[in-house]
């Protein structure tokens, strides 16, 4: 802390959240929940969800199962660890215990801060603190040519890159400056690593990331990024973008409008081959984000203020959120 400022009152809005097998497994006794992890300026928190079940609580000589629901009468949140950061967080994501590895993995935290840092951060339960596994920085001379087509705000400039992850664990993504790609390969199979590499991952259980890769989003056919998200249903990675094709606001939407568009990228984190497999275009011009849509259906939404529109490998249909929706699906 410096010594020159003094904290009156801790931060209270938060501004990120997630769930996460953070200081606990999927394979600990009882199945337990998740953890909430929550980001406040900087100060990361982690509650731990305490499940209060109607057989505990008549064996406790309180009331049965009268107001249960599924067996569960209540939870609780319970504070287990507070940390502060150097920084704070841009963005936060979950790097999962990779599919088919030994449940009794955890999973660790994936942050951002300005002006083009990424953190892996997992739990040490020796110290009970978040011990980082892994730093990323891009920046410096090396790298301002990543900055120099970007086209960026006095605010953009300033905030860290956009994380994206992959569900089943196999990657990371940050985007840079809205031009470059950094793929963060998670450790796990040890194929193509050096020997130095190995002894540095080491047998840890919790997820880590292993190798770290940067790819020019103009090579892929993506220019102006808004928002990446990984979609589910996919052998491989398959990160989604929401990206414009062209520039217009909101003066000019008699003339142009319908400037975005959603590209599909299957991730080959081996060759460093990167395949677009497909495409939507003509999105309307304010889409703002996306999210991935669980299997069985896969795809994902775009989110707009007016419209929320659901684009896959196969379809796409819209749902009109008010009057000044214009938008629908072509052909």
């Amino acid at each position: 802390m410096n010594p020159a400022l003094c904290r009156l009152l801790g931060p209270t809005a938060v501004d990120h959240c997630a769930s996460a097998y953070l200081t606990r497994s999927v394979g600990d006794e009882g199945a337990p929940p998740p953890d909430l992890v929550v980001s406040r300026g900087n100060v990361l928190e982690v509650h731990r969800v305490i499940v209060e079940r109607a057989g505990e609580a008549e064996g406790e000589g309180r009331a049965g199962a009268a107001g249960a629901v599924d067996g569960v009468l209540g939870a609780r949140l319970e504070c287990v660890l507070q940390q502060e950061l150097s920084g704070a967080p841009h963005a936060l994501r979950v790097l999962r215990r990779r599919e088919g590895s030994d449940r009794n993995g955890r999973d660790a935290i994936v942050l951002s801060f300005a002006e083009a840092k990424v953190a892996v951060a997992e739990y040490d339960p020796h110290s009970d603190l978040l011990r980082v596994s892994s730093l990323h920085q891009f920046e410096g001379k090396d790298t301002t040519w990543m900055r120099a087509g970007a086209q960026l705000s006095a605010r953009d400039a300033t905030l860290g890159p956009s994380l994206a992850a992959d569900p089943k664990g196999r990657c990371a993504a940050a985007i840079v400056h809205r031009t470059s790609l950094v793929l963060l390969r998670a450790a796990g199979d040890q194929f193509g690593l050096s020997t130095r590499e190995r002894r540095r991952l080491g047998t840890g259980r919790c997820a880590a990331i292993a190798t770290s890769s940067m790819v020019a989003l103009q090579s892929l056919g993506v220019t102006r990024l808004r928002h990446a998200a990984f979609l589910h249903g996919y052998a491989a990675p398959v990160l989604l973008m929401l990206h414009e094709t062209r520039t217009t606001w909101a003066g000019r939407y008699s003339l142009v409008h319908d400037t975005c568009a959603l590209s599909a990228v299957s991730v080959d984190l081996v060759s460093g081959r990167h395949v677009p497999i497909w495409q939507v275009e003509s999105l309307p011009s304010d889409a703002y984000a996306i999210s991935a849509v669980r299997a069985p259906f896969g795809g994902a939404l775009v989110l707009t203020p007016n419209t929320l529109i659901y684009a896959s490998q196969t379809a796409t249909v819209a749902l009109a959120l008010n009057r000044a929706s214009h938008w629908a699906p072509r052909g």
